[in-house]
């Protein structure tokens, strides 16, 4: 017979914190704390990378802020709703679709909610258990964007804009992103795996944690029969096995939004691999590369590096 009391509260789900390594976890006593997992170990604890978030509040969003129009600017058009953002109500950057109702919205203002999300629930239609992965780029909203970036407005309809595009501020250590897209826009994470055959869904765990655009590791211990499930959903991988014997090996995850293309370094002798990274529109090219050296390398080898 189904207990059906009113009068009860309902014991709200908790998550396991499985996948997620010890030392990314943050303990808390209060089960009703947001984001709180079940541990292995009977106690509950959040992210910490969920903690500093909830501390730090929501970040600046960025290139474009539209501001109220003054009673000079009757003549100007306001930007169509259809180009905003439905969360940070600004001219959207890295437009992606949601499957679930088909709105669209910034990459980072998605992901970030949906990740923030106890079920992962859309912030417009509420259906739950939307993964971040299962977003799809806005190639031809991109396209128009990209456009009024370089000052062509008509292309979402308006003459002139109530606020002009604003460039991107440049974070500490960079000194200028007017010109070029720079690692102030891209987030990319390391690790020394010491064999991804053990760590590979941890590091998947990290990598979709942190929302990160690259995950650069060393020391894979890959090998040619290594192919099974080393892809993660929504990266591209470009790997480099060390030849002849076990250990070494590098690799680069890149998010699939990402325009990437693996470069020829040359010599087989080194464990390097480059990769081309794309600019948008007249932006710069990035290229990034993993390396590692061994401890008993020889110096012939060294000086290739």
């Amino acid at each position: 017979m189904p207990f059906d009391d009113k009068n009860v509260e309902p014991v709200p789900r908790i998550k396991k914190s499985t996948g997620i390594p010890r030392s990314f976890m943050m303990e808390v006593k209060d089960p009703t704390t947001k984001g709180a997992m079940l541990t292995s170990t009977g106690k509950y604890a959040i992210p910490t990378i969920s903690a500093e978030a909830y501390a730090r509040g929501k970040k600046e969003k960025p290139p474009f802020l539209p501001e109220e129009p003054s009673s000079s600017s009757s003549s100007d058009d306001p930007i169509p709703e259809e180009f905003l953002c439905l969360l940070c109500k600004a001219l959207m950057t890295d437009a992606v679709v949601i499957p679930c109702c088909g709105n669209s919205y910034c990459d980072e203002c998605i992901r970030t909610a949906l990740l923030d999300s106890e079920e992962h629930t859309c912030p417009t239609c509420h259906q739950t258990d939307i993964s971040p992965d299962a977003l799809i780029a806005n190639k031809a909203l991109r396209k128009k964007l990209d456009r009024v970036e370089l000052g062509d407005t008509e292309a979402i309809g308006a003459k002139k804009l109530v606020s002009p595009v604003k460039p991107l501020k440049a974070q500490k250590g960079c000194s200028s992103v007017k010109e070029t897209w720079t690692t102030a826009q891209l987030k990319c994470l390391y690790a020394i795996a010491r064999s991804m055959g053990n760590k590979q869904e941890e590091l998947e765990a990290i990598v979709h944690q942190e929302n990160d655009d690259m995950f650069a590791t060393t020391e894979t211990w890959w090998a040619d029969s290594h192919n099974w499930s080393v892809a993660t959903d929504g990266y591209k991988l470009f790997r480099r096995d060390k030849q002849g014997r076990r250990g070494g090996g590098v690799a680069l995850y890149v998010r699939e939004c990402l325009d990437s293309l693996g470069l020829d370094d040359g010599d087989e002798r080194v464990e390097c691999l480059w990769v081309r990274i794309r600019g948008k529109a007249n932006k710069a090219d990035i290229v990034v590369g993993v390396c590692y050296r061994p401890p008993n390398q020889d110096e012939e080898t060294d000086e290739l590096f």
